[in-house]
């Protein structure tokens, strides 16, 4: 089936509506028990992967040119509406974050997950364990987790687009959910986790981190240079002794 870019920004538009509602009771001390329906609202999400028309100015005509664009112009106008009125002062923080996204938001299908959680199981036993997911997108790591299985006591998940995160937020509030990069944390997660696991990002892109770009270790350093490498090697860090790694494709006990 051919991608329809706008079903997918409607949709994509109703879960911002409910993350942001979400939010927005919770913080207010009414926290808000999801229904089945509202979860697969809000699991509906794919990112603006595909849905370049965001990168373009709402209020300048000549830019819009294709028929594809034209299209998805209304939707475009509700995002930033919704984005002004719910986002406040980090209204610009969250187009910022979807104009990145366009380059990067591509999430993982459950079905390629679902396996993965079924082995973690067998492997891992019935102990429930502490997670870590450096790039969570929607939350499709835990919750094929969840489905195959494995026990999870507590989980970290790491999303550095701030309206990614809110959904990720309104989807798995039991957990710790931090509107970051991974290379912000430092070391305050090294040595913590029984399992790290992710779609992590890849790219030739460098990333600054004090603790790998000063190591003595020559490999270490060079890790910062791509993005796949330095979230392989960071993720291995944020483990406990006899803790696995894992990200589809490759895998580092360690």
């Amino acid at each position: 089936m051919a991608y329809n870019h706008r079903a997918h920004l409607a949709a994509n538009l109703d879960a911002l509506r409910l993350a942001f509602l979400v939010d927005q009771r919770t913080k207010a001390g009414n926290p808000v028990e999801l229904t089945a329906e509202e979860r697969n609202t809000l699991a509906a999400y794919s990112g603006f992967g595909a849905l370049k028309s965001v990168l373009l100015p709402v209020h300048n005509d000549t830019l819009w040119t294709t028929a594809l664009d034209n299209q998805l112009r209304p939707g475009v106008q509700q995002l930033h509406k919704l984005l002004a009125e719910a986002a406040g002062d980090r209204a610009e923080d969250f187009l910022s974050g979807i104009r990145n996204n366009v380059l990067s938001g591509f999430y993982t299908p459950p079905q390629i997950v679902e396996p993965l959680g079924k082995e973690l199981a067998s492997v891992m036993g019935s102990t429930p364990i502490q997670y870590l997911d450096p790039s969570a997108g929607t939350g499709i790591f835990p919750q094929a987790f969840a489905q195959g299985g494995l026990q999870i006591g507590s989980a970290q998940l790491i999303e550095k687009d701030p309206a990614t995160a809110l959904v990720l937020k309104a989807l798995y509030p039991q957990y710790t959910v931090e509107n970051k990069g991974f290379e912000e944390s430092g070391r305050t997660l090294n040595d913590r986790f029984d399992l790290v696991a992710s779609n992590i990002p890849f790219g030739n892109v460098a990333i600054w981190d004090e603790a790998l770009a000063n190591s003595k270790d020559k490999q270490r350093r060079g890790a910062c240079a791509r993005l796949h490498t330095y979230f392989s090697v960071k993720s291995v860090d944020c483990l406990r002794e006899g803790g696995v790694a894992k990200h589809p494709d490759h895998g580092c006990p360690a």
